[in-house]
């Protein structure tokens, strides 16, 4: 996986320093506009199993959602898994 795929991951699940680990997956999206850099990372997750992709408001955008692999790949443990679900590809 890319930094930059793994910083989109992080980003997506709220997993990031400024977060407390327990709170880390309190979101689960990332809007991304088609063609932009961002998008061709998370298609290449998507193709990873890595996430899933969900349709935008508009034609030119798409939500992301990341999966329970694209958790574990960001560093989630079981504690930081539990009572959260996550789409499935």
């Amino acid at each position: 996986m890319k930094h930059e795929e793994r910083q989109i991951l992080a980003h997506t699940l709220g997993a990031q320093p400024r977060y407390r680990k327990k709170d880390w997956g309190f979101r689960n999206r990332f809007l991304a506009g088609v063609g932009s850099d961002d998008f061709k990372h998370c298609e290449s997750l998507v193709n990873q199993g890595m996430m899933i992709k969900r349709s935008g408001w508009r034609d030119d955008e798409a939500y992301f959602a990341a999966t329970k692999e694209g958790a574990i790949a960001v560093g989630f443990k079981q504690y930081q898994l539990r009572g959260k679900e996550f789409p499935s590809n």
